[in-house]
């Protein structure tokens, strides 16, 4: 009889931020109807937001043809073909150029005729700001410094140091001053995505616009039948795109990092009433329902003659499985990690056929761990593995209630009440007492022992 175990894990990967250094223009507010990004100002969610080099030429004004072909063409800037729109970047603060020409001249030096970087009490000081437009102008800034930001003008008296804004840092000390800066998720993000029918949709060709954003937007897909169809960004406004069909339309978006948000939630939307024949106002909101996947959830897995199978309940929200070996339930070793779709996945163990404990990790499109499941192979002894879910309960894998037996003891040597629970998959052990010191599992095969102190 195979045995396994359902456990149920978050575990978040951090990732590392990268800084850049870079100089810092200013610009008086987005055009119309709408900035690079496809967003108009007047719905930002937030106040104070940049602009990204689209070319990254020094000392070429060269106007090239907008998206930038191929993708992975050098001269594409920090703007990336829109795939850098509706994140968020903290700006720093660095110092000014005091004593010399700093003019964004194209092809020359930053800060030069003498002039030097000098810090003041305005250097340090921080703002959070989102990314929604774009500088493509023939400069020195939009052409020679790759991670030069334009800002927004409201922002330069709102730059933060220990609590004081930067009220009096522009004008009277600013020489497009240069700075640090990083991409950040959203600052303290709550709710969902807005969407929006932009201007001129109609049933015959609509392109929707995405905001309100934690991690940017890499990617979005709509549901054409039983299958999910990449959509064709609008121009290189990255955060819009041209539906498929005439609807309803059900979409999933993707962040930056090319994790379906929420999960893979799906959008499910129809063009209003109020874009018949067309949408006229720059952006016309969008009323949404929502469907969220089911979490993907094993259904069945064996092992035979080295040939692992397991069946998921769904593949909406999976980024791969995570397989490794054991020799004695308690030491593992990767084997592989298999990213594959589909609900029925095969793998074939030939490299170490001493293992006889398999273990299957799998993923979810966070790269989190949402479920793990370990059996024995058939010539195996089916040792008792005991493995903590939490303080006060214990997972026993191929666990015999009629051969083996199960000691508790507090740190004085009593003996603890407990329950053993048996499942279909596994037996939960599940503890009454406080202070155990040592839980032990004695079976015909050996003796398997966790020592602890759980704390009164």
């Amino acid at each position: 009889m195979i045995r396994f175990v359902i456990i149920i894990l978050f575990m978040p990967l951090l990732a590392i931020s990268q800084v850049f250094t870079g100089v810092a223009t200013y610009f008086d507010g987005l055009g119309t109807p709408y900035g690079a990004c496809g967003v108009p100002e007047r719905i930002l969610e937030h106040p104070y937001f940049v602009a990204l080099n689209v070319f990254n030429t020094p000392g070429n004004a060269t106007e090239f043809t907008r998206p930038v072909n191929p993708p992975t063409s050098p001269i594409i800037g920090e703007y990336n073909n829109g795939l850098n729109c509706g994140r968020w970047v903290k700006v720093t603060i660095g110092p000014n150029c005091i004593g010399g020409a700093n003019d964004g001249a194209l092809g020359q030096a930053f800060c030069r005729n003498g002039g030097t970087w000098v810090n003041d009490q305005y250097s340090g000081s921080e703002l959070y700001m989102l990314v929604t437009d774009a500088c493509s102008d023939g400069n020195g800034w939009c052409r020679d410094s790759r991670f030069h930001l334009d800002l927004s003008r409201n922002s330069l008296p709102n730059f933060q140091k220990n609590g004081v804004p930067s009220t009096n840092m522009f004008p009277t000390s600013w020489n497009n001053r240069e700075i640090t800066w990083e991409y950040v998720k959203a600052p303290n993000y709550t709710g969902d995505i807005n969407i929006w029918f932009l201007q001129h949709s109609q049933t015959f060709w609509a392109s929707i616009m995405v905001n309100h954003l934690e991690n940017g937007i890499h990617r979005i897909e709509q549901k054409i039948g039983s299958n999910w169809v990449s959509l064709t960004m609008n121009s290189d406004m990255g955060q819009a795109y041209l539906l498929q069909g005439q609807g309803p339309y059900v979409i999933r978006v993707y962040d930056v990092d090319n994790n379906l948000i929420n999960g893979g939630r799906e959008y499910i939307f129809t063009l209003p009433n109020s874009c018949n024949p067309r949408c006229e106002p720059d952006v016309t909101p969008v009323t949404y329902s929502v469907n969220n996947p089911l979490p993907v959830t094993m259904l069945m897995m064996e092992v035979k003659e080295g040939l692992l199978q397991w069946v998921c309940s769904s593949d909406q929200d999976l980024y791969g499985y995570r397989i490794e070996g054991s020799s004695n339930g308690l030491e593992w070793k990767m084997l592989d990690f298999i990213s594959t779709k589909g609900q029925h996945t095969e793998y074939m163990q030939t490299a170490v056929p001493e293992f006889m404990y398999y273990r299957i990790q799998v993923l979810n499109a966070k790269k989190q761990k949402v479920e793990e499941r370990i059996l024995a192979s058939e010539t195996s002894r089916k040792k008792v593995i005991l493995q903590a879910i939490n303080t006060y309960q214990y997972d026993l894998y191929f666990f015999d209630p009629k051969t083996d037996e199960v000691r508790v003891v507090d740190y004085h040597g009593r003996s603890v009440p407990f329950q053993i629970s048996e499942g279909a998959d596994k037996s939960l052990l599940s503890l009454e007492g406080k202070g155990i010191r040592l839980i032990q599992v004695i079976s015909k095969q050996d003796v398997v022992t966790i020592k602890t102190i759980i704390p009164d």
